[in-house]
């Protein structure tokens, strides 16, 4: 109904699912990038860096 609040918790990464990727990216690519990225064993601060540029 319209009196209803929702209130949502979000935390441990959650913030990644709500990033718009830059004009002339995929979310897919970046998917990919990201998970070769933690395959190869990238720290996470380093995937980190790579996600925001």
């Amino acid at each position: 109904t319209p009196d209803d609040l929702v209130l949502a918790l979000v935390s441990g990464g959650g913030s990644s699912l709500a990033e718009v990727p830059a004009p002339g990216l995929a979310a897919r690519e970046i998917g990919h990038l990201t998970e070769g990225l933690l395959r190869s064993g990238a720290p996470i601060g380093e995937v980190n860096l790579v996600r925001r540029h």
